[in-house]
Formats: structure tokens, sequence, C-alpha cells
């Protein structure tokens, strides 16, 4: 059984009910993660990377389309309001991944932040576990992925601006200020919902050239599993213990197709001189600094 400690509980942001038709705001508990690592691997050619680390479980944000809330039920816990409200954070990830990083068999490939959960949710201005991270893969110069939509990867351009000066960091995130600090930055264009908001993608990407040609990647909604009983519940404005019965998603690959940051760019994006540059991140620069403190190392 996983071992928790209660950290905070408290009442989340937008406590004060303007109408009173409006549900209750759900209480936030904070959990402390005793994981013993933090770097998740996958053998899967689809995402584009096989490491990444994720500094929470849960997320305020409470996107209803979320593909990582089935992962709560791993913990005994609803894909639905406690995926959203009973939040686990890794108070130990920079300390885990510093251990990982010194191992004597590290491969340094691009590590992704943020593909199960945003690592820049509301929790993260308080507890810096996101931060702390980034502060341990720039001392060993190891290239980072950021996906988030939140403007809160603002207040790390201190360290992601000289990271991204050697090829070591990109954010995708359609927020021009970071593209103006020398941070390659991207639109992320999802969830795609097709027969919903398919029809906005060039609208989209109309503005992402108009904001400087970020680059954009698309990814559909999957709705599959429990989150399609999320879904099901918040359209009825309920959340239903079971999961709701629906068809596939109809024409995925046409969708992302449209908008898909790949190597032979979509008419739109060739109209509007997207992806034209794709980013590359170096591993050539990774290095293990020496221990703080006076220890040496035997190696």
């Amino acid at each position: 059984m996983r071992r928790a400690r209660w950290l905070t509980q408290g009442v989340g942001a937008g406590d004060a009910r303007s109408d009173r038709d409006e549900p209750a705001p759900l209480r936030t508990t904070v959990i402390a993660d005793s994981t013993r690592s933090i770097i998740a691997r996958n053998a899967s050619p689809d995402p584009g990377f096989d490491r990444s680390i994720n500094p929470y479980r849960g997320c305020e944000h409470g996107c209803v389309y979320c593909f990582a809330r089935p992962t709560h039920t791993f913990l005994g816990l609803s894909p639905g309001h406690d995926f959203e409200s009973k939040l686990f954070v890794k108070p130990e990830a920079a300390r885990l991944l510093e251990r990982e990083l010194r191992r004597p068999n590290y491969e340094c490939r691009m590590m992704a932040l943020g593909t199960n959960t945003d690592p820049y949710q509301p929790i993260e201005r308080s507890n810096k576990i996101t931060r702390q991270i980034l502060e341990v893969l720039a001392a060993f110069e190891h290239p980072v992925g950021i996906i988030t939509k939140s403007a809160l990867v603002v207040r790390d351009m201190d360290i992601l601006a000289p990271m991204a000066a050697k090829g070591l960091a990109q954010v995708m995130l359609s927020v021009t200020t970071l593209a103006k600090a020398g941070i390659p930055c991207g639109v992320m264009v999802a969830p795609i919902v097709p027969g919903l908001t398919d029809a906005e993608i060039e609208s989209i990407l109309e503005a992402a050239a108009w904001a400087g040609g970020l680059r954009p990647v698309a990814v559909t909604a999957r709705a599959e599993g429990a989150v399609r009983g999320v879904v099901g519940g918040k359209r009825a404005g309920a959340d239903p213990p079971g999961d709701v019965a629906g068809a596939p998603d109809p024409g995925r690959q046409e969708l992302r197709g449209r908008v898909r940051a790949a190597r032979t760019p979509t008419l739109s994006c060739r109209r509007l001189e997207l992806n034209r540059c794709p980013v590359e991140l170096h591993t050539s620069r990774f290095r293990v600094p020496e221990p703080a403190g006076d220890q040496l190392t035997l190696l």
C-alpha cells in the first residue's frame, strides 16, 4: 500500500459563489508522495520521448478530457473529483533525479516534463518542485521539454533562458514572452474534439503564426474508459462512478494531420510558414557536476 503523508487541506481558488446554482468548490488536499524513483520510462514510439518526470499526481486544472485521470484509480481514488482535489506532491523529486543522473550507466536523452499532469498547476507556486527539478537539469546541462498551459512557467525564465541558449530547453505553450527570451515555444492544439473543436484548428494556427511562428503540435482527445465516464458526467452536470458508452472518435488521424508538427508540414502550416525549423535539443552537453560540499567523487 502506498504510504502518503497528508500535508495541507484548504479550499481552492474561487471560493466566493456568485451564483447559488453553482456547485460548491472542491476542497483541495495535498498529500506527500513517497515515491522512490522519479524518472518514468516508456518504449512507445508515439510520444517522441522515452523518459519523463511528473512532479505531481492529479491536477487542479481539472480538464475534463485529461487522459491522466485514470491514474488516480491506481491509488484507490476516483478519476473525477478526486483527481482534481486530492493532489500528490513529490517533495524528494529533485534529490531522486540527481541520484539517477549520477548513475554511471545513465544515458542522456531529452527529458519530458509534465506529460501526465501540469508541472505548473497552482500548487507549484508554493511547492516549487518543478523549479527544483529544472535547477538539477540545468546543473547537469540536461535537455528538457516542458508541456504546460500555465503562465507560471514564466517565473522560471531565469533558468530556462540560459538552458535554451545552449539548446537544452523548449516549452510547449503560446506565451510570446518566452519566445522573446530566446526559449523555443510552441502551441499545443489540444484537445481536438472531433465535431466540437476541430473547426477552430485553422484559426489557432493563424494565431500561432501571428505570435511569431510558434510551433504547433496536435493532440486529439481520447475519451476512453474512465475518462469517458467523467466527460459524460460533466456534460450531465454530475460525476458518475461508472463508464459512459460511446463510439470511437472519427477522423482522428485526419485531424492530427492538419496540424501535426512533422517533417512534412500540412498545407495550413506551409501557408503560414510554420514548422519550417524544427527544434532539436542537444544531449552532447550532458555532464555530471561535482557533488556539493567537500565530498569527492570516487569515479
